[in-house]
């Protein structure tokens, strides 16, 4: 195992102990010399979702999959997730119009990801 693939699995796993924040420097540093390395891309998506940059995230996970199409279903599983949350905090505020949009974008990109599918169906008993 080389040291960048050590590296990202040391991400991955302060990835599973949910500790975010603290793993952004890592992944900032090795993006220094790999700024292309759709992992490290999409491994920050992660953590910035996990830390409310939704926006931010959405950026890292297009880029992530822009460059590495043979595996656009993980990427687009983090897409969803961005609209997820986003279309949640629509939904959270009453504005069910734009929640329902952005319930729809994401499963346009997972259209059986559960989460969608009944954070869409919840909106409809407001």
């Amino acid at each position: 195992m080389n040291n960048l693939s050590h590296d990202i699995a040391a991400i991955e796993e302060s990835i599973l102990a949910k500790e975010f924040s603290s793993i952004l420097n890592k992944i900032d540093e090795l993006l220094l010399s790999n700024p292309n390395h759709p992992e490290l891309l999409y491994l920050k998506g992660v953590c910035l979702l996990n830390t409310n940059e939704v926006d931010e995230s959405l950026n890292y996970f297009f880029k992530a999959k822009d460059l590495d199409t043979k595996n656009s279903n993980k990427y687009n599983d983090g897409i969803a997730l961005v609209y997820k949350k986003s279309g949640d905090h629509f939904s959270n505020n009453d504005n069910i119009d734009e929640a329902r949009s952005l319930y729809n974008k994401g499963l346009e990109l997972v259209p059986k990801s559960n989460l969608l599918l009944l954070a869409n169906a919840d909106i409809e008993f407001k």
